[in-house]
């Protein structure tokens, strides 16, 4: 394997995973939508897959290559992989959301906030007498 292959590979798994942590970190108080980010971006930009018979690539630079820049080539490869790599982020996503719903809702159930379970409010005479002026 080349040195100079290697080395893009290097800087393509630099800058794609801090694309990937820019595009994480404003969504961090939203976490689905943060691990679906980071999950799908993982998939189209991490993930390499086979470009010709010697050389590999990203899946959005395969799929694009394929798709609008070389008509003769096959791409149902690249397409496949393509949906069934968003299927499964969205089937994780899904999972994980139903799994955190569950356990918040029936392991964990939160306590009822009302009026039966508030403390009663500490009345000095000081309070009463400034009231009654």
């Amino acid at each position: 394997m080349e040195v100079a292959y290697v080395v893009t590979w290097l800087v393509l798994y630099v800058c794609g995973g801090t694309l990937i942590a820019l595009c994480v970190y404003p969504l961090r108080k939203h976490f689905f939508i943060a691990f679906f980010t980071g999950a799908l971006g993982t998939v189209w930009i991490l993930i390499p897959i086979p470009f010709t018979e010697e050389n590999w690539a990203p899946l959005f630079v395969t799929l694009f290559f394929q798709v609008l820049l070389d008509p003769e080539a096959d791409y149902a490869f690249a397409a496949t992989f393509a949906v069934l790599g968003t299927a499964v982020v969205v089937a994780a996503t899904l999972l994980l959301y139903a799994l955190t719903f569950t356990f918040s809702r029936f392991v964990r159930p939160r306590t009822k906030v009302g009026p039966s379970s508030l403390p009663e409010p500490a009345i000095t005479e000081a309070v009463i007498e400034k009231e009654s002026k």
